[in-house]
């Protein structure tokens, strides 16, 4: 069973040099699901194929991961617990550990529209690359998310959608209760209503989901609201949440209860959102004992590198995984 793109992500192990080839090949077929053309599906190709290739020879192996972006982009992640590198001098062309020419990073951000890099020594790597057929298009809300389900299945049960107007974004992180076709029904349940909804206040909206979902197992969800100088939150169950400013991380207040049965009265929260600021939403599949002052540097990097520093180092394989990072344009 083939998984939409769109929905969750595309997720590959790369340990031997065959597995660069499968690689590859799964990054044209996203790239023609999305509608690329042969000059785009192979640059596509050729940075699937860097990614792997120095998952292989530098880092012991990793994973590339894939999703198609809202827009019509296609991005590529390459993630790895490696030995690291020093970014400023592996992207210039002629710099080489392994003996190879050295153009792979130089020439990675050359074919993609938008590249982005964060390395720790001895702690590994996160590689994010974005194809877009209009450049124009990669200047929409900054997105970093990586949505898996539990090791062995298909299907994830998590989720999550935004929804953006003039001055407002919406963001909601879905997780149907447990794993398997069932959670994703009731998460697909709450994707397409939230898609169809007008901009509405956080807990009209989990009000709306809770009617829609009352045929479902149920879900916990998040939904935050935010305007330039405010982000208004509303969560029902699991869902970890943080404002990220700077180096400094808030948590984000959310209740007991099952969107779709047993739901308490919604309460809002209302937070100072500043320029720059960042929201992170994650599902109980990862850990969120993290501290972001952990890793220097990062709470400035791009909200896809920073989704898949946190996805390596805090994901539990032993259930649906969601991770989303949010700052406005």
């Amino acid at each position: 069973m083939e998984i939409d793109p769109f929905r969750q992500t595309w997720c590959f192990a790369v340990k031997h040099t065959h597995d660069v080839g499968n690689c590859r090949r799964h990054a044209v077929t996203l790239a023609v699901r999305v509608g690329f053309d042969e000059s785009l599906s192979s640059k596509v190709a050729l940075i699937a194929t860097e990614f792997a290739t120095n998952l292989v020879k530098h880092a012991g192996g990793g994973h590339v991961y894939m999703r198609g972006l809202t827009g019509g982009g296609l991005e590529l992640m390459s993630v790895d617990s490696g030995p690291g590198f020093d970014m400023d001098m592996a992207a210039r062309d002629g710099f080489s550990t392994s003996g190879s020419p050295g153009t792979g990073l130089g020439a990675i951000g050359r074919l993609a529209t938008r590249f982005s890099v964060y390395s720790l020594p001895q702690k590994g790597s996160v590689l994010v690359a974005s194809v877009w057929p209009d450049r124009n298009a990669a200047t929409e809300p900054a997105v970093g998310a990586l949505c898996l389900p539990v090791e062995g299945e298909t299907l994830c049960g998590d989720g999550w959608a935004i929804l953006s107007r003039p001055g407002t974004d919406i963001v909601m992180l879905c997780d149907g209760l447990g794993h398997g076709p069932l959670a994703a029904q009731a998460t697909d349940t709450a994707i397409a209503t939230l898609r169809n909804a007008t901009m509405q206040a956080p807990a009209e909206l989990v009000h709306l989901l809770h009617s829609a979902m009352k045929q479902s197992r149920g879900a916990a969800i998040a939904i935050a609201e935010i305007t330039p100088t405010k982000l208004t939150y509303a969560g029902i169950g699991n869902i970890g949440a943080y404002l990220l400013s700077g180096v400094r991380s808030q948590g984000l207040a959310s209740m007991n209860g099952i969107v779709g049965h047993q739901m308490p009265k919604v309460k809002t929260f209302d937070y100072d959102y500043r320029p720059g600021d960042m929201l992170i939403l994650y599902s109980d599949g990862l850990n969120g004992r993290w501290k972001i002052e952990d890793y220097p540097g990062l709470a400035y990097r791009a909200p896809e590198v920073i989704a898949g520093t946190l996805f390596r180092d805090f994901r539990r394989p032993k259930d649906d995984a969601t991770i989303v990072a949010f700052r406005r344009s």
